[in-house]
């Protein structure tokens, strides 16, 4: 699995970076701006709920030029954005599978909210999203045990 970095802090949240799936961070920073630290799906915000938030590319076509602008993506929580991939697994092939198995992991090893959040409400809230990964991928046929590296 490829390495996150923090490519910057914006306003206290850690722009992360997945190398092969991450819009550049000049692009992040401004998606992240724009949204308001609020996930474009649901309402959860990174600063009053502690949960993290991703950039989430709308069109997923590399060669496009489009790919890298802001006008491309919108900041989404994680279940939000797991949400998104699982719907288009049949659509979208290898790549999309890939980003699905990289944020299945992400989202086991670290949960949906920030360290803060965890260190304040207890890590029972770790267990408690990893659940809800797992209902996040039954509701949408899979098997969330299909997608994430137990070994890693």
């Amino acid at each position: 699995m490829e390495k996150r970095k923090v490519i910057d802090v914006v306003g206290g949240i850690a722009l992360l970076a997945i190398p092969f799936l991450a819009f550049s961070s000049d692009v992040a920073r401004e998606i992240l701006r724009r949204d308001r630290g609020t996930c474009q799906c649901c309402g959860v915000r990174f600063y009053e709920d502690g949960m993290m938030l991703h950039a989430s590319h709308f069109d997923h076509d590399r060669s496009s030029r489009y790919y890298n602008s802001p006008d491309n993506g919108q900041m989404e929580c994680i279940p939000c954005h797991l949400q998104t991939h699982l719907s288009q697994m049949d659509h979208f092939g290898d790549s999309n599978y890939n980003a699905v198995v990289q944020l299945a992991n992400l989202a086991m090893k670290e949960g949906f909210h920030t360290w803060k959040f965890y260190e304040q409400f207890g890590n029972e809230y770790k267990e408690r999203d990893r659940e809800m990964l797992a209902q996040i991928f039954e509701r949408n046929g899979y098997n969330l045990w299909d997608f994430v590296d137990v070994a890693g």
